[in-house]
């Protein structure tokens, strides 16, 4: 792909806006959505007359009539939301508005790691070699967890705004997760800070996205794997009668 140059900001508001630029050195096709192409670029990048190399996610929206400032705005808002409350989302979120693009964190660490949500049944070189994965309870603890508290502070989460990360030197590893797709989040018209029906669509949805991560994905041994959907099962049941 062509060196591209962009011009990355921060939007809190007119007046409170941080602008940085950056031209890419070389970008590296990862995917394409049906609003969205995915690339991984090192950028290199000035600020305060200081010049330095970053390799960021960069995702370049569509020529859509909907996809303007306003709309690339508010997804910093939603970001900004989701991270004062703690939710995990990704370290790094930059607009340049005028390309209709996103920049965030390369999640993978320079392929040290395989990203991916339930959507992406792809088989990597990591997920072939992963033999047993040490943490499902917390992991299904903490994503059940942020769905409750999403909704707790009006927010929607669809299924495929969660991330699952796992290392490509496989065996028995850890598995991550982050909310890396903010257009998969939404403030939805709630009557009560605390809406039962919206806690259980986020709880369904982050449920439906670990099964069918897991279920796509790892491991091979369908005795383990069957396993885990079986406990991530009863916690996501257990959590569902709790809700008021």
């Amino acid at each position: 792909m062509a060196t591209e140059q962009y011009r990355f900001e921060k939007y809190r508001s007119k007046k409170d806006t941080v602008t940085v630029s950056a031209s890419s050195i070389e970008e590296e096709w990862l995917g394409r959505g049906r609003y969205a192409d995915v690339v991984r670029a090192p950028l290199k990048v000035e600020y305060v007359g200081r010049e330095r190399i970053v390799t960021l996610a960069l995702k370049k929206y569509k020529d859509r009539k909907d996809v303007d400032v306003e709309f690339l705005r508010n997804l910093q808002k939603t970001y900004d939301k989701c991270r004062g409350l703690g939710l995990p989302v990704l370290p790094t979120f930059r607009l340049d508005p005028k390309k209709r693009t996103v920049a965030t964190t390369d999640w993978t660490e320079n392929k040290t790691y395989d990203v991916g949500g339930y959507g992406n049944v792809h088989e990597s070189e990591g997920t072939k070699k992963i033999a047993r994965i040490n943490n499902v309870g917390p992991l299904a603890k903490s994503i059940f967890s942020a769905a409750v508290t999403a909704a707790r502070n009006k927010l929607e989460i669809a299924g495929d705004a969660y991330y699952f990360r796992f290392p490509k030197t496989g065996g028995e590893v850890y598995v991550n997760f982050a909310i890396g797709d903010v257009d998969g989040i939404i403030d939805p018209p709630v009557s009560s800070e605390e809406s039962p029906e919206l806690a259980r669509y986020n709880l369904e949805s982050a449920h439906y996205a670990l099964y069918w991560w897991l279920r796509n994905h790892l491991p091979h041994d369908e005795k383990i794997r069957d396993s885990y959907l079986k406990q991530i099962k009863e916690m996501y049941e257990e959590q569902s009668r709790s809700i008021q």
